[in-house]
């Protein structure tokens, strides 16, 4: 290792300084405003100094006790560098706000204020289907942004839920529990992301499950109903019915009794019975204490046999494929062929959402479907069809329809554009109804250039925008995104660990996600941690060891998403009481307390 003479620390000092201080000057100021400008010189500065100083320099500094961080405003802290090493200077001015206080100003514009706490933002993603009293408990809990994912639902179901989540304040308000406070909305563009195709619809045997205790006996009764009219029933399934029947129409059914059981013979010759609840013009609510599978050669007969109702139709689902290692499956480039799982003649095919995205595909590219839980590579390709190898797993995986494709060896972008037709029409309404865009996929500066001029040209709404970080592409250029991002008056960005896994490589992940994170930094510019955060306690009701460490982590960011899960809620205020803790942590607030498991020492 080189020991650094104190005339070689402050002849390198000089230097930085000198290339620092060129790099700022040469931005443009073609920014909103002036803050914007600084905060552009302040990245290009950090980036002169990230990019030209050497490990064994910095370790020499913090022997001395100094060091440089992009938190600071960098042309001063090396101004202040070189005077703390004797090289005298004229006085640089000081911006007129602090680095970090305008990180937190910009913060607070970008992601919105929050009254109760100086923690991260908690971002959820809401199902179009949840109902108003869980998103009240949403927002008490800690809730301050609402995700909407534009890949699903359409705008008629997004109004609905933004209508829910404005009630759900105002009633929260008038009870005096959410005074002061707004939840941001936030709406994600789809983008060019590769998925899974229609697969062929087959009708399955209906299951209807009844949890036992230990006993034997039932938890709950599943309720039901069999209606004789598929368009009377369909508005029946909500929280009240677990399940809906469509059986033939029958001129006695005005004969069945509340109280009468219904019999029948389910599709594993089992005996069972449901029980009749009500009888109305639309059919028969009922319950059901055993287990049953019920498919379309399944008949329902009265107490008396004289009475029986045919099962008319059951609802189709997408047909299973299951896949391993070994395993081959055709990939269709065209979108007028719906998957289907392999025969004795013929493998396993699927559609793809984006035929244009393998134009540039070869053999031995890798090609993960959701999320990398199935691997496989190209063996063969022409215009119509792909047929991939199945390298992991060694056990059975399903293939479903929707799942993301990711193509990590392949230069999607020179084929895909970063906003699709679909996110030009969405995006119509995001800018009326919604407080932030995120734009996903991107991979250059020119990505959002198209966004800015679209917003521009739909609405004079001064809408936030968040560049999703999820593509080899967008690491490689992610300073230069930065940079044209705070051409915008409101700008973010949110690292999607999902999909950037999986192009750079999980192995990468940690060093990018921080990478990003401190680049982030130095532009004054809030970022976002995404995906499978504190995922085990939202989907099991228990956070793993990692998901802890993890979450230390993401309190650095100025906010957390969190994905769907049943344990939501929990997952919500644990999140909360925990992001609170960890910022009274940082503020030197909380250290060795009387409930921390740590004590004080002792003489």
């Amino acid at each position: 290792m080189h020991h650094f003479s104190h005339t070689e620390l402050a002849n390198t000092a000089w230097s930085l300084y000198q290339t620092a201080l060129n790099e700022a000057a040469a931005v443009s100021a073609s920014y909103p405003r002036a803050r914007h400008t600084f905060s552009a010189q302040n990245l290009k500065a950090y980036l002169a100094y990230k990019n030209n100083v050497h490990a064994e320099f910095t370790a020499a500094l913090r022997h001395k006790g100094l060091c440089i961080s992009s938190n600071q405003h960098m042309i001063q802290s090396l101004h202040t560098l070189c005077s703390n090493l004797g090289i005298l200077l004229p006085r640089y001015p000081a911006y007129r706000e602090a680095p970090l206080q305008l990180a937190k100003k910009r913060k607070e514009i970008v992601l919105g204020k929050k009254h109760r706490t100086e923690s991260p933002h908690i971002m959820v993603t809401l199902d179009t289907q949840m109902t108003a009293s869980v998103i009240e408990r949403f927002l008490l809990n800690g809730m301050s942004i609402a995700r909407i994912n534009c890949a699903y639902g359409e705008a008629a179901a997004w109004e609905k839920l933004i209508r829910a989540i404005r009630g759900a304040e105002d009633r929260l308000r008038r009870k005096g529990l959410y005074e002061g406070e707004r939840c941001q909305i936030y709406m994600d563009l789809a983008g060019p992301k590769i998925r899974i195709g229609p697969l062929k619809k087959v009708a399955y045997p209906l299951k209807i499950g009844i949890k036992k205790n230990q006993y034997g006996q039932p938890l709950r009764a599943k309720k039901g109903f069999i209606s004789w009219n598929p368009t009377a029933g369909s508005h029946l399934m909500n929280e009240e019915h677990d399940f809906i029947i469509y059986a033939s129409s029958h001129q006695e059914w005005h004969s069945f009794q509340q109280g009468e059981p219904l019999y029948f013979i389910d599709s594993r010759h089992k005996k069972r019975q449901f029980l009749i609840t009500d009888v109305s013009s639309a059919g028969l609510a009922v319950t059901l204490e055993e287990t049953a599978y019920i498919n379309e050669q399944t008949t329902f007969k009265s107490a008396d046999g004289q009475v029986e109702l045919l099962v008319r139709h059951l609802e189709t689902s997408p047909v299973q494929i299951e896949v391993k290692k070994g395993d081959f499956v055709r990939l269709y480039l065209r979108d007028d062929i719906e998957g289907h799982p392999a025969t004795e003649s013929t493998t396993a095919g699927i559609p793809v959402t984006l035929p244009e995205a393998f134009a540039a595909i070869q053999q031995g590219d890798r090609v993960l479907i959701d999320d990398g839980k199935i691997q496989a590579a190209v063996r063969e390709r022409n215009n119509e069809f792909i047929d991939i190898e199945i390298l992991f797993p060694d056990t059975q995986a399903s293939l479903k329809e929707n799942k993301g494709i990711n193509l990590p060896d392949c230069q999607v972008n020179e084929n895909v554009a970063a906003l699709t037709q679909k996110d030009k029409q969405d995006l119509v309404f995001i800018c009326e109804h919604a407080d932030m865009v995120g734009i996903s996929f991107v991979h250059s500066p020119g990505d959002l250039r198209q966004l800015q001029q679209l917003m521009h040209s739909f609405s004079e709404k001064d809408l936030a925008v968040i560049a999703k970080i999820e593509t080899r592409e967008a690491v490689r250029n992610f300073s230069n995104i930065l940079l044209e991002g705070l051409t915008f008056s409101k700008f973010g960005v949110m690292v999607a660990r999902g999909d950037l896994a999986i192009e750079i490589g999980f192995e990468q992940l940690p060093v990018v996600q921080k990478e990003i994170l401190t680049l982030c930094r130095a532009a004054h510019v809030p970022v976002i941690l995404a995906t499978q955060v504190l995922e085990s306690l939202a989907k099991k009701g228990t956070p793993s060891r990692s998901e802890l460490a993890d979450l230390s982590f993401g309190s650095e960011f100025d906010g957390i998403m969190l994905n769907k899960g049943p344990f939501m809620e929990e997952t919500i205020e644990f999140l909360t009481d925990s992001l609170s803790l960890l910022s009274q942590v940082k503020d030197g607030k909380q250290m060795i307390t009387r409930s921390s498991p740590f004590k004080m020492p002792t003489d």
